[in-house]
């Protein structure tokens, strides 16, 4: 997929992925393989839908992460896939 071109990044990913390593080492080559990734900035209007989202399935009864929110409506807005193992929306 990402020889192919269809791995997109976001600033979010990149901090969450980022956030968990504990080597320099492994930090810096990571940091410089995700960067070489086509990266996808999570506008206003993203913030907004995942707000929505949320609050139509608190509505239910169902929790959603913010981050899954964010992720799932910026995959709807940018006409990407989103791979993720937690299916909930």
């Amino acid at each position: 997929m990402i020889k192919e071109d269809e791995v997109v990044i976001c600033g979010y990913t990149l901090a969450e992925v980022l956030s968990g390593i504990k080597e320099r080492e492994t930090f810096e080559k990571l940091l410089k393989g995700l960067l070489a990734l086509p990266y996808v900035e999570i506008e206003k209007e993203d913030w907004i839908e995942a707000s929505k989202l949320i609050f139509e399935h608190q509505q239910k009864g169902k929790q959603i992460p913010l981050e899954l929110a964010i992720l799932h409506m910026l995959s709807n807005g940018k006409k990407f896939n989103l791979l993720s193992k937690i299916q909930i929306l």
